[in-house]
């Protein structure tokens, strides 16, 4: 079994848990579990005040990466980079698949369950779903809010409990992969608090229902415990006391490792190899590593950088990223540098940031690590040392002694976007033409025009 952390970063915010199972058959069998905005807060991530017995049992018989990410913190883009192997800037979900917005991947993207089927593999997805189309994302086993309330086949542990038990009662003796995607812990949605499911089922106040089997843990603010990131106040620990709840509702490797590394893992670990195919007339190649040898040898090598890739999450928030991290290094690229950051609602609606915002605006204490300005405004390349600077306050791109670095990791970070395929790849000064070649659109305007929007912002001279 193997289980994937997330590290504090604005990268990691989905990866649970992927874990190798053998059943009593002699086939082999795997399972995935995902949980929608899991963090760090269990047990097997040295954290004593929430409760996660089942997962820590998990940790405590497999290998746990203390450094795993996702390749982008966006829901339905992060779920193709998980089935595809695939950057989302290459699979096509550069943004939500739901609602209004209708980001799907290429209608010839060939995705894991595809290649599984293919090859005799049993396939299986319960939980949330959130990508398309069902031509690309197919399994011979589907419950998902395609055909179940979300807050059933989602939240509802009962009911997801009955679906497991159904598939596994179907495969027979024919090995299988079984995707389990929560919807836990995301955060239920407004206007009311927490939703019509959260206040009869899930919500973690104790004033509301309960779930047949679920028993939950209620935790006093004062007792979480608070990233450097998070101010120390009221709101926020009331936040983090519900997140401990929901999540309860659902040797180790220091290797870097991300979703894009489940696809080459699995094939691994089924003998299988990936296809020979080709996506706009380029040969498609994985760029994520199979993790099997990280799980038999903890030391194993290989696993010193990952890349990311994010472009939008609902339609109105372009902001085109691409990033490389290795052990010490985090090298971002803001593609739409000239523009301000956008945020998400649920993160301005959030109950730690409107704190935040009231006490300013009442000239109370906030606890404030970084001026607005520069999480809205942004350099065009942001290098930090996540080791000696974890809250990334000081940005390195700049600083001479890191020219070369930075150079080099750039070069690096260009190869993987050339590779992938990423039509980004030229912005912001080039245009990519038929051939792949960048052919500059630079005349000099933009920089001077952002550097003169920042100092307007800053109010410098």
């Amino acid at each position: 079994m193997a289980k994937c952390s997330l590290d504090t970063c604005r990268w990691t915010m989905l990866y649970l848990a992927i874990s190798l199972l053998i059943l009593v058959s002699d086939a082999k069998n795997v399972v995935v579990m995902f949980g929608d905005d899991a963090g760090i807060q269990m047990g097997a991530y040295n954290n004593p005040v929430c409760k996660t017995p089942n997962i820590d049992a998990l940790a405590a018989n497999g290998v746990t990466f203390r450094h795993g990410f996702t390749s982008v913190s966006s829901c339905s883009p992060s779920r193709s980079a998980l089935l595809t192997g695939l950057p989302q800037h290459q699979n096509g979900i550069y943004g939500l698949a739901s609602g209004r917005f209708h980001f799907s991947s290429f209608d010839n993207v060939i995705s894991l369950p595809k290649i599984l089927g293919d090859n005799g593999i049993r396939t299986g997805i319960i939980g949330k779903y959130h990508v398309q189309p069902e031509s690309v994302y197919t399994f011979d086993f589907m419950e998902t809010e395609s055909t179940n309330d979300m807050n059933q086949i989602g939240r509802n542990i009962t009911f997801m409990n009955y679906q497991v038990e159904r598939f596994l009662s179907s495969y027979g003796d024919k090995p299988f992969f079984l995707y389990i995607a929560f919807h836990d812990v995301h955060r239920c949605r407004s206007p009311e608090p927490y939703g019509t499911f959260c206040e009869r089922f899930g919500d973690p106040t104790k004033s509301n229902g309960s779930i047949p089997d679920w028993k939950p843990d209620y935790y006093d603010p004062k007792d979480v415990m608070l990233e450097k990131y998070v101010p120390d106040k009221p709101a926020a620990r009331q936040d983090l006391a519900n997140l401990y709840t929901i999540t309860g509702r659902m040797e180790k490797s220091d290797a870097l490792v991300s979703t894009t590394d489940v696809v080459p893992t699995v094939l691994d670990w089924f003998d299988i190899q990936y296809p020979s195919w080709k996506l706009f007339g380029q040969n498609v190649k994985l760029t994520g590593n199979s993790l099997l040898p990280a799980l038999s040898n903890v030391e194993s090598g290989g696993y010193g950088h990952v890349f990311a890739s994010h472009n939008l999450h609902e339609a109105t928030m372009y902001y085109p990223m691409r990033v490389l991290r290795t052990k010490d290094l985090r090298l971002i690229h803001n593609l739409n540098y000239m523009a301000p950051y956008p945020m998400a609602e649920d993160v301005f609606n959030s109950p730690t940031f409107m704190e935040l915002l009231n006490n300013t605006e009442a000239g109370l204490n906030t606890g404030w690590i970084r001026f607005l300005e520069d999480y809205y405004f942004r350099h065009e390349f942001e290098l930090f040392n996540v080791t000696s600077d974890p809250s990334e306050l000081v940005n390195l791109a700049e600083d001479p002694s890191y020219y070369n670095i930075l150079n080099g990791l750039k070069s690096k970070l260009s190869s993987w976007q050339e590779t992938t395929g990423d039509i980004w790849r030229c912005e912001p000064r080039g245009i990519l033409e038929a051939n792949g070649n960048c052919i500059s659109a630079d005349n000099h305007l933009i920089r001077k025009y952002a550097a003169k929007l920042r100092c307007n912002v800053n109010t410098c001279q």
